[in-house]
């Protein structure tokens, strides 16, 4: 696969001071097939506002530069910020800070053109793949909190199970039935201990079949730790 395949529509923002540096690596940019953007270090924050690039490469002269304190600020923008690539002298003491400051990445100046284009293609993808997760994170935990949100108010006891019969997860209207903390409840497996003794057999088998997807309702009886007993419906 080919740079400008990867580099399709992509805009890659530089930022520096405007000099011969600068226009070298946009020069590099334009002839892998990426969209060069430059800005200078006091406007790369606003110009991340403005169509956010997927790539952000960053000019570090100093160890304590304004191009370490530009990586710094768009680090912090979040999880999913464009992936941070330093360009650093040959110098230990600002490629350290420049990787401190957060950039994913340092290349040594003056960059290779192959080398240069191929980090670009695979900060493009690193960034797709970070912001996918981030979107599915989200989502996840969006779904987790509805479920959640609907056990809680559920007046009906509730257990999840694995394949393998372990409890996942219960809701508070199974606490307050089986008299038991969460921590007795999620992690058991069959013989499950809420059962009345002398009927615990069979409504654990009842629970087996339940799981094969093969039960109608099962009368059981819960006996809860204060000898407690209250007849239930499985379904």
């Amino acid at each position: 696969m080919t740079g400008n395949t990867l580099a399709n529509n992509s805009r890659v923002l530089v930022v520096g001071d405007r000099g011969p540096a600068q226009d070298a690596l946009c020069a590099l940019l334009e002839d892998a097939g990426y969209h060069a953007v430059t800005a200078r270090f006091g406007d790369a924050l606003g110009r991340l506002d403005d169509r956010p690039p997927r790539v952000v490469v960053v000019a570090v002269d100093e160890g304590d530069g304004p191009g370490v304190s530009v990586v710094a600020a768009v680090a912090r923008t979040g999880a999913a910020h464009p992936h941070l690539i330093a360009v650093c002298p040959d110098d230990e003491a600002v490629i350290e800070a420049a990787l401190t400051a957060g950039c994913d990445e340092c290349m040594v100046a003056p960059v290779r053109r192959a080398e240069f284009a191929a980090r670009v293609a695979a900060g493009m993808k690193s960034w797709a793949d970070a912001t996918r997760a981030s979107v599915y994170a989200v989502e996840a935990h969006r779904r987790e909190a509805t479920v959640h949100a609907v056990f809680g108010d559920m007046m009906e006891g509730l257990l999840v199970f694995d394949d393998a019969g372990r409890v996942l997860e219960t809701n508070p209207a199974m606490v307050r039935l089986t008299g038991r903390p969460v921590r007795d409840l999620v992690g058991a497996v069959p013989p499950l201990p809420w059962w009345q003794p002398d009927l615990a057999a069979d409504a654990d088998a009842a629970l087996a079949t339940a799981l094969e997807g093969g039960m109608g309702d099962v009368e059981a009886v819960v006996q809860r730790p204060d000898g407690l007993t209250i007849p239930v419906t499985v379904h």
